[in-house]
Parts: C-alpha cells; sequence; structure tokens
C-alpha cells in the first residue's frame, strides 16, 4: 500500500517530513541560516511553512549564552521576514549557561522536545544568531 501526502497518516507524515539541520555558530552575533522554506508550489497549492519539532543547543563555551531565533532568509529579500538577530527582536530565544572549567570539550547542552520546543512557525526561513561563537545548533525542521 502506497500513501500520498493527503492520504498519509499524521504520525508518518510529521516523520517523513522532519528533517534534521545542525549549524555550528562561527562567531558571536553574526546571522547564520538553519534552514529556508521552499518556494512557492508552481501548482499554487498553498504557502509552506517551517516548523522546529525538537532542538539541542551545545554550549562549549565557559560564558553563559543565548540563541535567538526569526523568522527570515538570509539569501533573498524576497520572502517577507519576522523579527531580527536580536534581544528585542526575535521570534525565540533560548538560554543556555556555560561549561565549567572542568568540563573542558564537552560543554553544556539543553535540549528540548515536544511541548518544550514553542509552536512558532517560519515562512520564509529559520535564522539565528548568538551571542557566543562555538554554538552548535541541531533541530528536527518540519515543512508543513
Amino acid at each position: 500500500m502506497s500513501f500520498t501526502s493527503a492520504t498519509m497518516p499524521a504520525v508518518y507524515s510529521q516523520a517523513a517530513m522532519a528533517k534534521p539541520k545542525t549549524k555550528i555558530i562561527a562567531s558571536g552575533l553574526s546571522s547564520f541560516q538553519l534552514a529556508t522554506t521552499p518556494w512557492a508550489d508552481p501548482l499554487q497549492q498553498g504557502i509552506r511553512v517551517l516548523r522546529i519539532l525538537d532542538l539541542t543547543i551545545t554550549n562549549p563555551s565557559q560564558s553563559g549564552a543565548a540563541l535567538y531565533i526569526w523568522d527570515q532568509d538570509l539569501l533573498s529579500t524576497t520572502p517577507t521576514s519576522r523579527g531580527s538577530g536580536s534581544a528585542a527582536g526575535a521570534l525565540l530565544i533560548y538560554g543556555i549557561g556555560g561549561a565549567s572549567a572542568n568540563q573542558s570539550g564537552t560543554g553544556t547542552t539543553l535540549t528540548l522536545t515536544g511541548s518544550q520546543v514553542s509552536k512558532e512557525h517560519f515562512q520564509a526561513g529559520i535564522a539565528m544568531a548568538a551571542t557566543v561563537p562555538g554554538l552548535v545548533v541541531s533541530a528536527h525542521v518540519m515543512i508543513d
């Protein structure tokens, strides 16, 4: 039996459409793209949006950090963006403590799943910035 996206049970379609994404924030307060929303379907079947299903942030620094997430395609000005990479403009802000001095090479990890993750949707893309360099961000991103 085969399924189309219209007949596929929700539990299967959500897992099938989720894509793992990982990004290392190379410099503090520079903008980085985690994912972009696909352009509109040529058959005009509606707008596609992204949602974060789970999120893991690892901070190797001994300083605490904040991760700012907003809705923007950093490579195009065509899709409308929402928010910006600052504390005042971010749609989502996640804080993570620093690694203690005796944790050299391991870092501190924050993992959010299910209801812990905001249900925010992203129409242009998922852009992010962090207050410290070296933050590793991993997420499962679903295209709705």
